[in-house]
């Protein structure tokens, strides 16, 4: 088994996250084997007892307050995917979701009529609810304004009334933190784009103390 994964590094040039990834898949596939082929049972608490192997892991670089408010003001608000774009990166901030989590949620996941909480479902099917500062339901407010009437109830929605994809949001992501480079250079040496398309956002997040920037 080592020498597969070694094999994955050395002669593929696989890095040691993948390394990780594919011994963590070989674990699994194991776990299930050990309930149904009692003979390798054995085998398996041999493969689940194989550690994984440590590497350094780059951080992600979170974005400064400046940084921040020249992201969250990019989107022009005199349009319609203006609007969108604006209330989907403030949403980002404020509640601290990953990508998968802001494109899931739907219009009758914020409360209503006050628009002062949303409820987030996460990994494992799990619920939470979380406030949103007054300027995010400013923001959320103008789109559900602008938002066209389309045949699903997510509240974010691309031009063709479809429900905005996690790619999607990365690709408008980008296009507004280059937009955002003019006023506030130093996110053109920042990654805002995936495969952390919203995790400078989370991290900004977690250091501001709950204020907007």
């Amino acid at each position: 088994m080592f020498g597969f994964l070694d094999h994955l590094e050395a002669d593929r040039g696989n890095s040691v996250g993948t390394r990780n990834v594919r011994l963590a898949a070989i674990k699994s596939f194991f776990h299930y084997l050990e309930y149904r082929l009692p003979a390798c049972l054995d085998l398996a608490m041999q493969v689940d007892a194989m550690p994984m192997k440590r590497h350094d892991e780059r951080a992600v670089a979170h974005l400064e307050r400046a940084e921040v408010r020249a992201l969250l003001d990019a989107p022009d608000p005199a349009t319609a995917s203006g609007r969108r774009d604006r209330a989907m990166l403030h949403l980002a901030y404020a509640a601290g979701l990953r990508v998968s989590e802001l494109v899931a949620v739907r219009i009758p996941d914020l409360s209503h009529p006050d628009l002062d909480s949303v409820r987030v479902t996460g990994r494992g099917r799990r619920e939470r609810t979380l406030p949103l500062w007054r300027e995010t339901r400013g923001t959320i407010r103008d789109w559900l304004v602008a938002r066209p009437a389309c045949g699903c109830d997510h509240l974010f929605v691309n031009a063709r009334r479809a429900p905005m994809s996690r790619h999607g949001f990365a690709h408008r992501l980008a296009l507004h933190a280059e937009a955002a480079a003019k006023s506030a250079p130093t996110i053109a040496d920042k990654r805002v784009f995936p495969p952390y398309p919203a995790a400078q956002l989370r991290h900004a997040h977690a250091g501001s103390h709950r204020r907007y920037p």
